[in-house]
Formats: structure tokens, sequence, C-alpha cells
């Protein structure tokens, strides 16, 4: 089970594409790629197989989801702790009496220090520098291919060119012949 903090800190890091497909994974059943596909489809999300399968992949090294036997679930988030402002709505404190004596001034008690776990700051950083490469990875796995795509057409263009090139050069000398 996963920290509310935890979970928002996770979830903050994450690209709208992975945070979609988080939306399509259930929280109660574990659900296959192509249920989760067909939920992404469902929702009017236009993705690939392997956008799917790859951001399924950084939800399950971030922590946020888990997989067994390739079938995904999220990761149940425990429910945030409810800060002192919280408690004031639910007890009921009765007023102070008021006393003909002055009180004396309460000394001032600073609070105590917590000391910010390291291990878990690092683990959380490292998670994130995972899931980001993953993104940037993603990202560039996709320029590259529309780079390529671009290379093939401007050789598809360069090839229709030296066609036309060659059937002007063939017009200009069927003119040449001709006297024109």
């Amino acid at each position: 089970m996963m920290s509310d903090a935890r979970f928002r800190q996770l979830l903050s890091g994450l690209t709208i594409v992975a945070r979609k497909v988080y939306s399509c994974v259930p929280k109660q059943e574990e659900w296959s790629i192509v249920e989760i596909m067909g939920e992404v489809t469902r929702q009017n999300m236009n993705m690939t197989h392997s956008s799917v399968a790859g951001c399924l992949d950084s939800l399950c090294r971030s922590g946020l989801i888990k997989e067994s036997k390739n079938r995904f679930s999220q990761v149940p988030v425990r429910e945030p702790k409810k800060s002192l402002s919280d408690l004031k709505d639910i007890i009921t404190i009765p007023p102070e009496p008021t006393m003909s004596l002055p009180t004396p001034p309460m000394p001032r008690v600073s609070p105590p220090r917590t000391e910010p776990n390291l291990v878990e700051q690092i683990t959380a950083l490292s998670q994130q520098i995972a899931a980001m490469s993953v993104r940037h990875q993603q990202e560039l796995s996709e320029i590259a291919n529309l780079v390529s795509d671009m290379a093939i057409e401007v050789q598809a263009d360069q090839e229709r060119r030296v066609a036309d090139v060659s059937q002007l050069r063939k017009l200009r000398d069927v003119l040449k012949e001709i006297g024109v």
C-alpha cells in the first residue's frame, strides 16, 4: 500500500499520456493489456498498443501499478491522515472558563524537528529519474519514427523530380529533332 503523499508525488511526475493510461487501469481487478486498450479506446484516446505498453511498463517501474502474470491493477493508496484542522471540525472544544486571576504566560516551546527521511527522498528521486528516462526514450523513439517517415517522403519526392526532369529532357530532345 502506498501513502497518499507518495502517490501524489509520483502522479505529478507523469506525462499526460501516462496519466490517461493510469486512469484506464482498474483499482480492484487485474486487467490484461488488451482489456486496458479496450478502455483506452472506449475513452476515445487514440493510442497505439506499443505506447500503452510503454506507459504500463513505466507505471509499473514507478510503483503506481502492479503487474501479475501480464495483468495490471493500480496499487492501493492509503487515505491521507487527518490533519489537526480536520479534527477541529469533528471535535467540539468547550470554551475556556473565565477566571478572575490572570494566568501566567505559557513558555514557548518549539515544535520537535522532524528530519526528512533521506532514503525515501532518494528513492522518490530515483523513481522520477527512471520515469523521465522512459518518457524521454518513448518521445525520442516517436521523433525518430517521424524523421524516418519524412526521409522516406523526401526520397520519394526526389525520385519523382528525377523522373520529371528525365521526361522534360526527352521532350526537349524530341522538340529539337522536330525543329521547334
